[in-house]
């Protein structure tokens, strides 16, 4: 039997890896706290180094592992300076001991799984266009903390580029990458996005470009898309004609509003994100699950739950930064295309809510034998960020919940 490229060791049990990637990414808008307002300079430039575990069908489940690190603290780690990609081979990052480092790593064990802390990276060398990679780091489950251990190759999937001109591309590379010349590296171009005449005339159209090293394809999972401005705007309208489309001839039927059978109903009451970015209304027959919900109770967010199985109803919504994209349509189309083999979309749609834009999304999701609907709304939040709800039930349940799903979709105020 072959040797695995990569293991992942849980509880003293090793299993072997699909597949591990590691990547960058350059944002060339960047929000800034200080004024309140979002600065488009190549320098400093934001850099995010994710790191990403696929481990085998399961993962994307809830509770499966699909270990990542959307955050690797890299910059710190190579003394405040973007190390050259044959430097990265060689460093070690470590989390800090200090109560908040973890948090700010913002690694998981797995979606809607335990977050991971204690994290130390330690890059043992490039072979080929992966790098050796030997990552720890502990989880809590069960009132226990339990160790985890990666260890093996991480396919390097380059350093994407996103911002406003096609010649900014390049810039901004060389602002975030002194330490890297642009010559050892091939340059593939994505093309461009038009985001919509609703926005303003410099944030309408961005460019995005992935710089590879030397000789090495197109990583998978990008594609090139329209290589004028022109092309992303016919392309989007023909996008927006065939969800319409789809979304007339799947639409999902409404039935009698299904009354709640395991709970007690009684008067509403307002729920705040921890750090009051966003807030809603809570009917009486939901309870709050906040606390007992490990995800949402470190970031903050809001998890509620109606009735009991096989019935069950849940609505989760917390915020996040928009690290992998820098568009609400574009993160919501990262967030799904991650789940690919289980989700399929059958209705999208964009609105505004609270004044803010918004992606509207129903979606069928089959993990084995078990189908369920999924009502997701990506918000776009101040700085950079993105709120994202999400109410799921069985496929029988959703269609008579849809519109009592949609009110409190409508309670939602979003801080300015």
């Amino acid at each position: 039997m072959p040797r695995p490229r990569a293991t992942l060791t849980i509880e003293g049990e090793t299993h072997a890896v699909r597949k591990a990637t590691i990547g960058l990414h350059i944002a060339g808008e960047v929000w800034d706290a200080r004024s309140k307002s979002s600065r488009y300079e190549p320098r400093p430039a934001d850099v995010t180094y994710g790191l990403e575990v696929e481990v085998d069908d399961r993962s994307g489940e809830d509770g499966a592992p699909a270990p990542q690190i959307q955050s690797l603290p890299v910059l710190r780690a190579a003394g405040g300076r973007h190390p050259s990609l044959a430097r990265l081979g060689e460093l070690v990052v470590q989390e800090l001991d200090d109560g908040y480092d973890c948090d700010e790593w913002d690694a998981w064990f797995g979606n809607d799984a335990p977050g991971l802390c204690g994290n130390r990276v330690v890059f043992q060398g490039w072979e080929g266009n992966a790098l050796r990679v030997r990552w720890e780091a502990r989880y809590d489950q069960g009132g226990r903390s339990r160790p985890f251990l990666f260890e093996g190759l991480v396919d390097f999937t380059g350093i994407y580029v996103r911002v406003k001109e096609a010649e900014d591309a390049d810039i901004f590379l060389k602002g975030a990458w002194g330490a890297q010349d642009p010559g050892t590296l091939d340059k593939h171009v994505l093309g461009w996005t038009d985001h919509g005449a609703e926005m303003t005339a410099d944030r309408r159209f961005s460019f995005a470009a992935i710089y590879t090293r030397k000789g090495e394809p197109l990583p998978e999972g990008y594609h090139v898309g329209a290589l004028t401005k022109a092309a992303a705007t016919a392309e989007r309208e023909a996008r927006q004609a065939r969800f319409a489309a789809a979304s007339a001839a799947r639409a999902i039927p409404r039935m009698p509003p299904a009354a709640n059978p395991h709970g007690e109903s009684g008067p509403a009451r307002r729920l705040f994100e921890g750090r009051k970015r966003f807030s809603l209304d809570a009917p009486g027959d939901w309870a709050d699950v906040s606390a007992q919900d490990q995800v949402i109770a470190r970031l903050g967010g809001i998890s509620l739950r109606r009735g009991v199985s096989p019935s069950e109803e849940h609505l989760k919504i917390l915020a996040v930064e928009m690290l992998i994209a820098d568009d609400i349509a574009e993160y919501a189309d990262t967030s799904t295309g991650a789940y690919a083999s289980i989700w399929k979309v059958e209705e999208r749609a964009e609105v505004r809510l609270s004044g803010a834009r918004a992606e509207r999304l129903v979606i069928e999701q089959k993990i084995g034998d078990v189908t369920t609907r999924l009502l997701k709304y990506f918000v776009a939040l101040p700085g950079k960020s993105v709120a994202v709800m999400t109410f799921a039930a069985p496929a029988p349940v959703f269609a008579s919940r849809l519109d009592a799903y949609e009110a409190i979709v409508r309670t939602l105020v979003v801080a300015p």
